[in-house]
């Protein structure tokens, strides 16, 4: 018998490196690891537990894989989203079956955090240009506008890639910012994506973030009735959420007042000298 996988992938960088990834036969799994380490950043939040009712912002859509997720497992979360690219909107919409409950604004990052008001529970940052995420995205000028955005017990999540000529400034940038920030990688894989979380509600226990994100895993696989296939041709091995977390580095990154930070005025200049290859 063929089994036929329907994968569709968003390229939006050059080369061969997928943005998104779906499954149309399992339209709720999350593929790629790096978009697994941002669901777990967004169970971090402590109105999770208590289905709380909230605003979500997702800057950059993709095809949409993280509005699924908030979605399916955020139930009382209102979803928008800023996208500048017309194109990436049809396309999350007609090939995704991007949600009609989803807002997308077609403007970019920076505009909407600098031109509206109000305050958003959870704060996603998943934009790329053709290298790396948007040199007007990466700075404390613009952090501090995200900051301003958040609510009090508000977390952010920021997808980025472990670089030596980038993620130490970066780590200074959001620590000058927002204090002691978390590092999610993949074990052993810890030099490829990571993620930054800015979560105040943790108290800094690492242990105790651990164990919370292990129990909310646990209950989604549950709660989903998760079941891995095995040896589908074709077909990339499907994980838990609970082995997502098995395999979770957790580091808490301090600020350091002696470090260069990123600043409106200094980025296009150290981009322009960094190596995006890691």
């Amino acid at each position: 018998m063929e089994i036929k996988i329907d994968y569709r992938t968003v390229k939006l960088i050059s080369g061969e490196r997928e943005q998104s990834v779906w499954r149309k036969d399992q339209p709720d799994y999350i593929v790629h690891s790096y978009a697994q380490l941002v669901a777990l950043g967004l169970l971090s939040w402590q109105g999770y537990a208590l289905r709380r009712r909230g605003r979500a912002l997702i800057i950059g859509l993709g095809g949409g894989i993280l509005c699924r997720f908030l979605l399916k497992h955020f139930p009382n979360i209102t979803i928008e989203v800023v996208e500048p690219a017309p194109l990436v909107i049809e396309y999350a919409r007609r090939y995704f079956e991007l949600d009609h409950r989803v807002w997308v604004h077609t403007i970019d990052g920076r505009s909407h955090m600098s031109s509206r008001t109000g305050k958003y529970d959870i704060i996603v940052l998943d934009a790329f240009d053709s290298t790396y995420v948007p040199a007007d995205l990466m700075t404390t000028e613009f952090l501090e506008l995200v900051r301003k955005r958040l609510q009090p017990e508000g977390i952010l999540v920021s997808n980025t890639w472990v670089l030596p000529d980038i993620t130490p400034l970066e780590d200074a940038t959001y620590t000058s910012v927002f204090g002691p920030v978390w590092d999610f990688r993949r074990r052993p894989n810890t030099d490829g994506n990571r993620i930054i979380l800015v979560n105040d509600a943790t108290g800094g226990n690492a242990e105790a973030l651990w164990r919370d994100l292990h129990e909310r895993a646990v209950f989604i696989d549950l709660q989903s009735g998760f079941t891995a296939p095995e040896n589908i041709p074709a077909a990339r091995r499907m994980v838990s959420y609970e082995e997502i977390v098995d395999k979770l580095q957790i580091l808490e990154i301090s600020a350091n007042p002696s470090a260069k930070i990123f600043t409106d005025a200094n980025i296009n200049a150290i981009r322009s000298k960094a190596s995006f290859e890691n």
